[in-house]
């Protein structure tokens, strides 16, 4: 092929691999855009590497507990909706078995999940599960301010949520439940709460304006999510 017929083949065929290309740069885009790498093919992902807003936060299910076991009531915070369209936080009774303490409580939140009877009333768990490490107060006795929490939460805990807001609910959430905790020991309820990651931490979105991210969090800094400050007392173990 000879002239315009072979120039008109070349530029036909360079304009089919610059459309090819800018596909490929397309879908990776938008794959980056939900943190999921682009593929050829279907594959299965891990759930705690799936944006938490993908996984449908109200879909996911509580811990169940098998029957027979001695339960006991606890407070948790969870997410909903006010008339006014707006998401706050709000206690929400739950039942654990024992032993129940300061860990077993926030172990049972950060476990993610809603009960069935909570999703009827439109509560939601902005806590994406299978992420916390531990939960840890200085020893009794020690020099250490016992009224501080260090909740250790996995690498990706802070990458799962989709936006500020939702991480900052997910954070109220926990605040909240763990500062309404009360121990029928007597012990000092928890005053603060710190996040870490890899023993180092991690500031975190409050719902104060004043003070918008900090490395130590109080009760008082999610009020306007909850509309009080402080959580409700928690029947506990010690």
């Amino acid at each position: 092929m000879t002239g315009a017929g072979a120039w008109d083949t070349v530029r036909a065929r360079a304009h089919g691999a610059v459309a090819a290309v800018a596909l490929a740069l397309a879908a990776t885009v938008v794959a980056a855009g939900c943190a999921l790498p682009a593929d050829p093919a279907p594959r299965v992902v891990a759930a705690d590497q799936v944006p938490f807003d993908l996984s449908g936060a109200a879909q996911v299910d509580a811990p169940v507990f098998d029957a027979g076991l001695e339960l006991q009531p606890v407070t948790v915070y969870l997410s909903a909706v006010t008339d006014a369209g707006e998401r706050r936080v709000v206690p929400r009774q739950r039942m654990i078995p024992d032993p129940v303490n300061l860990a077993t409580v926030v172990g049972n939140l950060m476990a993610g999940g809603v009960t069935p009877d909570e999703r009827d009333l439109g509560l939601v768990n902005q806590v994406p599960g299978r992420e916390l490490r531990s939960v840890d107060r200085a020893p009794a006795g020690s020099a250490a301010d016992r009224t501080t929490a260090t909740i250790e939460v996995q690498p990706q805990f802070f990458d799962r949520f989709p936006t500020t807001e939702a991480q900052r609910l997910a954070i109220g959430q926990i605040v909240l439940t763990v500062t309404g905790y009360r121990s029928p020991s007597g012990e000092p309820p928890v005053e603060q709460v710190r996040f870490a990651v890899r023993g180092r931490v991690r500031p975190v979105p409050t719902a104060d304006a004043a003070n918008p991210i900090l490395p130590v969090v109080r009760a008082s800094h999610y009020s306007s999510l909850s509309g009080t400050g402080t959580g409700p007392a928690t029947r506990s173990g010690t």
